[in-house]
């Protein structure tokens, strides 16, 4: 059985209206310091994707907004990751033991 193709979304107001209109968000990555949302490719999704671009969106404006918020939040917490991801490496390679030498002898 095939992998399901997916789309990747960098535009956060398109995808906070994917959300809105019922598609599922599959994951993000991390691109550099950018978030993408990736969503299963479907024949609705398409659909939806032409509705958004050709800016004939109608939709409740608190509920889209809240999608977009949420949108926001997950990017903070991606970039978040990646920032203690960051400072661990830098303390690991601070904090090397180092050999010890026993001149003792």
């Amino acid at each position: 059985m095939g992998k399901a193709k997916e789309v990747f979304i960098t535009n956060i107001w398109q995808a906070a209206y994917l959300l809105y209109s019922g598609e599922n968000l599959a994951k993000t990555i991390l691109e550099g310091t950018r978030v993408a949302f990736v969503f299963n490719d479907s024949a609705s999704l398409q659909k939806k994707i032409s509705v958004f671009l050709s800016g004939t969106v109608e939709a409740n404006v608190s509920k889209y907004i809240s999608f977009y918020q949420y949108l926001k939040n997950l990017i903070y917490m991606e970039k978040g990751k990646l920032e203690n991801e960051k400072a661990k490496r830098k303390n690991e390679r601070r904090f090397r033991p180092r050999a010890v030498c026993d001149d003792r002898e």
